[in-house]
This record gives structure tokens, C-alpha cells and sequence, in this order.
């Protein structure tokens, strides 16, 4: 069974988080793919600074880097669709 973040149902009506739910679950291929392309850019953003030590502003640019990766790994978080972790092995 498959797990979501909450933020996608957080105040919604209750009637509509399990249509919510069932979309977000549904679109796990796109999704894994869009987290890809979030990871790859941080992955580029971390890289991108070590080039830049030479500058005045460096601190200034990491930091600004820092803060854009810790938002792209929020994001990632809340796309990744999940196994359920409170799931026994045999499903029992």
C-alpha cells in the first residue's frame, strides 16, 4: 500500500482527501520523475559554489545555495509517493 505526504490533503474537506489522495498515488510516475529532476538540480547547485571561492560573495552566493537546495529537498519530500512503513511483510 502506498503512502503520501500529508500536505497534499492538509485542509481539505474530508470528504475530498481520499480523491486527493488516490490522484497524488496515481501520478507516482510523474512524480518520480519530476523528484528526479529536483534531485539533478540540486545535485548542480551544490557543485556550482566551489567554483566561486575566488569571489568576494561567496558566502553571500552558498548561502543563497543552501537555501535553494534545503527548498528543493522540501519539495522532493513532499512528491515522493511511499511504500507504507507501518505495513507487515506478508501484508497481514
Amino acid at each position: 500500500m502506498l503512502k503520501i505526504n500529508s500536505i497534499w490533503t492538509q485542509g481539505l474537506p474530508p470528504q475530498d482527501k481520499p480523491v486527493m489522495e488516490q490522484q497524488v498515488k496515481d501520478a507516482k510516475i510523474v512524480l518520480d520523475r519530476l523528484v528526479q529532476m529536483l534531485y539533478n538540480m540540486q545535485e548542480k547547485r551544490e557543485t556550482t559554489v566551489l567554483e566561486d571561492y575566488d569571489t568576494p560573495s561567496w558566502s553571500h552566493k552558498q548561502a543563497h545555495l543552501n537555501g535553494q537546495a534545503a527548498m528543493l529537498r522540501q519539495l522532493m519530500d513532499m512528491l515522493v509517493v511511499r511504500e507504507r512503513d507501518d505495513q507487515s511483510p506478508t501484508g497481514a
